[in-house]
């Protein structure tokens, strides 16, 4: 047998080591490269539970204002996220460890919003892998969440025409006076033609807007004898509203903190001069007649058929009451004392709250809203029509006193808005009377 040459013995000892080192990749590989996947992974988990932990602490602030957050709001984030993160074992005290937070907004799309960032960088200590390839090795993963405030669905505006497209999504006319208190008015449609506006201001009567403006997304008119004070702007930045959800009218219903049971009662008829009281549950319509007078007890009432609910004259009262209409449209009539006033604690089988709104319409509806009453009528409460309809032939939402003066403590969002009549009508806007989104927390992907 021949022995191996000096030049072949020393090509074997370079294969060998050669193969030694990818052996030793390999090992590294298979050992470490596990143990990074199982910190990335480790890691990631952590970013994502601190970041949602971080946005709940924004998401549940106390503050009415989602554009402004409450002292302290920023602290209590970060010392979630920091609670959480040291929990997982990523302490930004450990040298080979970093957690960094960047929150940031308010963001405004579909409703205020802030953005909460997770970066955690992580050294690790391999057992092989530092022979091969040298240095540290360490992963770093980024986690970011949304937090949306408890906020009023168009925050800062008391009337929001929501039309994105199409004349006159805001009309005020009539030769009533009307007085706007506590916030601006805003139309959503982009009209911008000489006989097609974006909003109109016309008639005989002087409107006074205090806490904001008429702004426009196209162009406003300005016509009639009467004035508008401050003056209107156009050309503002179109909008779109935050998802509300749907009511729901089976299964039993919280009135203001009881629990109790929806009926059906199918259609409502109080004929003239009777008086009667009726509770909350399923009704085909309600229809009130002249000189009736009708009194609602608190809690949800679910109107199914197209006849809606409608009033001659007489008087309608509820206190804590939520009015939804599956079907049909709204209109107690000109000569109808109306007092309504939206629930402070409402919740619905699904678990949604709707305390502070007063009447809430399917948004594929396209019947009116029609808010009248003689002199001594007051709402109040979110009336919410968003479903298409002709904003100048048919405008959703009206607001029309036949004599006096009409109170309205609410905010409108409607598909269009229309002020009129003969009556001095006071619309006041107060936040905290009115419905509030939920407070919600979602990771970015």
């Amino acid at each position: 047998m021949s022995k191996l040459k000096k030049s072949e013995s020393g090509q074997v000892m370079y294969l060998i080591a050669v193969g030694l080192i990818v052996m030793f990749g390999f090992v590294a590989l298979a050992i470490d490269g596990g143990r990074i996947y199982s910190d990335r992974r480790k890691a990631q988990n952590t970013a994502d539970t601190s970041a949602f932990a971080g946005a709940l602490a924004i998401a549940q602030s106390p503050g009415g204002d989602p554009t402004s957050l409450p002292a302290g709001t920023i602290n209590n984030a970060e010392a979630a996220i920091d609670v959480r993160s040291v929990s997982n074992n990523y302490d930004d005290d450990d040298p080979d460890v970093e957690v960094n937070v960047l929150i940031t907004g308010p963001y405004s799309n579909n409703g205020y919003y802030y953005l909460v960032e997770v970066e955690i960088v992580s050294k690790l200590e391999t057992t092989f892998a530092h022979l091969v390839f040298g240095g540290d090795l360490q992963t770093t993963v980024v986690a970011t969440a949304k937090a949306r405030p408890r906020q009023n669905i168009a925050f800062g505006y008391s009337m929001f025409g929501a039309a994105p497209s199409g004349c006159k999504a805001i009309w005020i006319t009539g030769s009533s006076n009307t007085t706007i208190i506590g916030g601006g008015i805003f139309s959503n449609s982009s009209a911008a033609s000489g006989s097609c506006n974006s909003a109109e201001k016309g008639g005989s009567g002087n409107t006074t807007i205090t806490g904001g403006n008429l702004e426009a997304v196209g162009t406003v008119e300005v016509g009639g004898s009467g004035s508008i004070t401050p003056a209107p702007t156009g050309g503002a930045e179109q909008q779109t509203l935050p998802d509300v959800p749907s009511p729901t009218c089976t299964g039993p219903n919280m009135v203001e903190g009881s629990s109790e049971a929806m009926g059906n009662f199918g259609s409502y008829s109080l004929g003239s001069g009777a008086s009667d009281t009726i509770t909350q549950g399923v009704y085909s319509e309600i229809s009130v007649g002249s000189n009736a007078d009708l009194e609602m007890e608190p809690g949800m009432y679910c109107i199914t058929g197209s006849g809606g609910f409608s009033a001659n004259g007489g008087s309608v009262d509820g206190d804590g009451i939520f009015i939804y209409l599956m079907d049909g449209g709204f209109d107690l009539g000109g000569n109808t004392t109306v007092n309504l006033f939206a629930s402070t604690d409402l919740v619905d089988a699904n678990g949604n709250q709707w305390a502070g709104m007063l009447v809430y319409q399917d948004e594929d509806q396209t019947e009116q809203i029609i808010l009248t009453g003689s002199s001594g009528s007051t709402y109040r409460g979110t009336i919410y029509a968003i479903g298409p309809s002709s904003p100048e032939t048919q405008p959703k939402c009206v607001i029309a006193g036949s004599s006096g003066s009409l109170g309205v403590d609410s905010q409108f969002l409607c598909y269009s808005i229309k002020i009129t009549g003969t009556a001095n009508v006071t619309l006041k806007y107060t936040a905290s009377q009115n419905y509030v989104l939920p407070a919600a927390v979602e990771l970015e992907f």
